[in-house]
């Protein structure tokens, strides 16, 4: 099914890569263009090593398969500066806008 709505130009995503049935094994199964990197492989704070590591790891994983990333729970300005600095192309979280109704979204950007 995934390769009939991609033929038609739609595009698939995984959410929340990382936690419950994600796993590495199943993206060599499905065709996707997306994965949405769930928050919980975000750093916590600027000292959390092993997070930042952790992070930076799963985007190298990402754009070596072709994928695109969205960073997933981005709640502080550090954390936003964080994903941006290492080369995260989108994200999604509290700290850049909360949820909304759709006439809201198009408002806000203007459409």
């Amino acid at each position: 099914m995934l390769e009939e709505l991609r033929a038609v130009g739609l595009r698939i995503a995984v959410d929340d890569f990382g936690t419950g049935y994600s796993s590495l094994s199943r993206l060599q199964e499905m065709e996707v263009d997306i994965l949405k990197v769930d928050r919980a492989l975000l750093p916590g704070d600027a000292d959390d090593e092993r997070g930042h590591s952790l992070a930076a790891a799963t985007l190298g994983l990402v754009e070596g398969l072709g994928l695109q990333a969205v960073a997933e729970g981005v709640e502080s300005e550090a954390q936003q500066r964080f994903v941006t600095e290492r080369g995260y192309p989108l994200a999604q979280g509290f700290h850049l806008a909360r949820p909304m109704p759709p006439d809201e979204v198009a408002a806000l950007l203007g459409a």
